[in-house]
């Protein structure tokens, strides 16, 4: 079996990894600004580096190549497309 650590589950290789995905409605962010606050925080380096709180509450922070893509798009309040 292939042993779970942050390069086997980044890659995909680990097959018990989830991926876990925060979508905000673009139309709600007027109404809850609050949402672009949560989306900014969750993609924050405080939050997504391998010293951040997530992955000190047990998850496994993204590549810093994935980290750099998906901040970006959120900055862009980009709209998500499909995962490849």
């Amino acid at each position: 079996g292939v042993a779970p650590n942050a390069k086997t589950i980044q890659s995909g290789l680990y097959p018990l990894a989830s991926t876990y995905y925060l979508y905000i409605k673009q139309d709600h962010i007027p109404k809850l600004p609050e949402l672009s606050y949560l989306l900014m925080e969750s993609v924050s380096e405080a939050a997504q580096l391998q010293d951040g709180y997530l992955p000190k509450a047990g998850l496994t922070p993204m590549s810093k190549d994935e980290f750099s893509k998906v901040r970006r798009s959120a900055w862009q309040m980009k709209p998500m497309s499909a995962p490849d």
